[in-house]
């Protein structure tokens, strides 16, 4: 059975749960990061995209792992927009 610290993901989803404070904000900060430092590593070439380089320096070289060691870093933070949750709550009823 699965013990909660013996995880040998790096870092830790236990210290990542941490600085993000839910699963969901978790995925999608990260997926959103990843897609950011993949998409400004295919525009090195052709221009600018608009987005930040990785702002960590990373053996592994996958934009998700990036991202994450970016988080569990402070490099990336997030905000929630209060007033679009509450429109989407709104739209629900």
């Amino acid at each position: 059975m699965f013990e909660s610290g013996n995880s040998m993901m790096e870092p830790p989803i236990e210290d990542l749960l941490e600085k993000v404070g839910s699963k969901f904000a978790l995925v999608v900060l990260a997926s959103d990061r990843a897609r950011q430092i993949s998409e400004y590593s295919n525009k090195l070439t052709g221009g600018s995209s608009g987005y930040l380089p990785a702002q960590i320096t990373s053996a592994a070289g996958k934009p998700l792992t990036m991202a994450l060691e970016e988080i569990i870093q402070d490099k990336v933070t997030y905000e929630i927009d209060q007033e679009e949750s509450e429109i989407s709550e709104t739209a629900d009823s």
